[in-house]
């Protein structure tokens, strides 16, 4: 029989299965997420080596066997030097593997967001946090099918720079009949947004350059409502660690 290929591939979360192995989460290369067994890594004697491995933000090698969702762990080696993250970068990363196994459906192969994922890493050594998440979480929502359309709103009208607009998770922007309004998107569900600075945001993104301060502001607002409608309203393990974090 031949061996099974080795794949480019991070650790996303393991946790204790059985008497002595992992469930390994893995975002992989040319086959997206999958789940593995790593029979007896926790065995001192046998899996010490394989254990040290299995770490986030380590660039592996894996190969894998099995026919059902749950495959078994056949070899991992060390691809390249892990990603030396410490502090607020270490939260920022647990952040988008908390999203990536929440999220991305299992066998999907996506090649650009494994690339970003890894690009994203080596950025956050250089303190580029904010937009650099901002990124990878639009690629993620567009792998997902829920890409952020700024130019348009939910019922296909163009947006209109003096109109003020509602953020619908799921469904987009819906323009609001009102005398005034804020320019930017405010921390309340019922906040609202101009369409100059829908507009700005959208013409920022389509050049790949960075919004401004408000522009990212809205930015990390709509994520954020996005990503909380497809949790279903489930907070993330990791907000509440940076927050901690932060209060430490």
């Amino acid at each position: 029989m031949a061996e099974p290929t080795l794949q480019p591939a991070w650790v996303l979360h393991r946790q204790a299965y059985g008497d002595s192995g992992f469930l390994v989460e893995l975002l992989t290369a040319e086959t997206g997420r999958l789940t593995v067994v790593a029979r007896g890594a926790r065995r001192k004697a046998r899996g010490g080596a394989v254990m040290g491995l299995l770490q986030p933000f380590l660039p592996l090698l894996v190969a894998w066997s099995g026919r059902g969702e749950l495959k078994s762990l056949k070899r991992v080696e060390v691809a390249a030097a892990a990603v030396p993250l410490q502090g607020r970068a270490t939260f920022s990363a647990l952040y988008l593997n908390e999203l990536l196994t929440r999220l991305l459906p299992r066998f999907d192969p996506t090649p650009e967001l494994f690339a970003l994922y890894g690009q994203v890493l080596e950025q956050l050594l250089d303190g580029e946090e904010a937009w650099v998440l901002r990124q990878f979480e639009l690629c993620l929502l567009t792998e997902l099918g829920y890409a952020q359309v700024l130019s348009v709103d939910y019922q296909g009208d163009a947006i209109e720079a003096l109109s003020h607009y509602r953020y619908l998770p799921g469904e987009g922007f819906s323009r609001q009949i009102t005398a005034g309004g804020s320019r930017e998107l405010s921390d309340s569900p019922d906040g609202l947004v101009s369409g100059g600075l829908l507009l700005e945001l959208d013409q920022a993104l389509e050049s790949e350059r960075a919004p401004s301060p408000a522009g990212r502001k809205l930015l990390k607002t709509i994520n954020r409502m996005a990503f909380d409608h497809l949790l279903g309203g489930r907070p993330l393990k990791s907000r509440e660690l940076m927050r901690a974090f932060l209060r430490g």
